[in-house]
């Protein structure tokens, strides 16, 4: 009689370690798939950056090319106001 209660205690010990472990598997498991999504959208949102940061570096060359165009053609009308302002003088 004695044994059977230490069977049926052991029995019932190994349920709930069955059961203790089958619920850290679902913890453990739901922590993983929310750090997965995380890391999904955190890739998302780093490809997203990139494509922005892409589109940024373009359009600060596009500018840095205009500005360099309109500085030479800011000095090329500078040069020529100078030299019609000394044709102006020396008509007058």
């Amino acid at each position: 009689m004695y044994t059977n209660s230490n069977q049926n205690q052991n029995a019932q010990d190994k349920v709930r370690q069955k059961n203790e472990i089958q619920r850290q598997i679902i913890m453990q498991e739901a922590d993983y798939k929310k750090r997965l999504n995380e890391k999904v959208q955190i890739e998302s949102e780093m490809r997203d950056l990139k494509r922005k940061d892409d589109q940024i570096q373009a359009s600060i060359l596009e500018k840095r090319t205009r500005l360099a165009r309109l500085e030479q053609e800011i000095i090329v009308s500078d040069t020529e106001l100078k030299n019609l302002r000394k044709k102006l003088s020396l008509v007058v």
